[in-house]
């Protein structure tokens, strides 16, 4: 009984320690990035995409659920960051990352279509790619409800 028991807590054990280095290399690998491109100021990251055409409300709800996904509170987000390379956003949380932004911006949820249309006009998932698809289903919305 007691050499389960023992066994079961050196598991456990184990498996924090992997979730423990996990984090601290996530931290490592952000703190190098922003050394690579410094981060802005939510002021001058809503500026920066406010003039490429996007909405302030729409890269508000972008740069809060990005904030949100990758859980640092100090860390200062920049427009161009990967969101796959540079914040180890894959598989489905990358759908989830957009389906909360759509959410919180209660607009419907992007349909094959709509990835299609941004697709060709972005290689790389970042703030634009996001914002370019809200915008794209906002306009199609609009347009069905008229």
């Amino acid at each position: 009984m007691m050499k389960t028991i023992k066994t079961i807590l050196g598991i456990l054990l184990i498996i924090v320690l992997i979730f423990a280095f996990a984090r601290l290399h996530e931290k490592r690998k952000l703190k190098k990035l922003r050394i690579k491109r410094p981060g802005l100021s939510k002021k001058d990251y809503v500026k920066a995409l406010e003039q490429k055409g996007f909405y302030k409300v729409d890269i508000e709800a972008v740069h809060e659920n990005l904030k949100e996904f990758i859980a640092e509170d100090s860390f200062l987000l920049h427009p161009e960051d990967d969101i796959h390379k540079d914040y180890d956003i894959v598989d489905l949380d990358d759908l989830e990352l957009l389906n909360q932004v759509c959410d919180s911006l209660n607009i419907p949820r992007p349909e094959d279509c709509e990835y299609e249309f941004v697709n060709k006009q972005h290689e790389i998932l970042n703030a634009s790619y996001i914002l370019s698809l809200t915008k794209r289903i906002k306009e199609k919305t609009a347009y069905n409800t008229i």
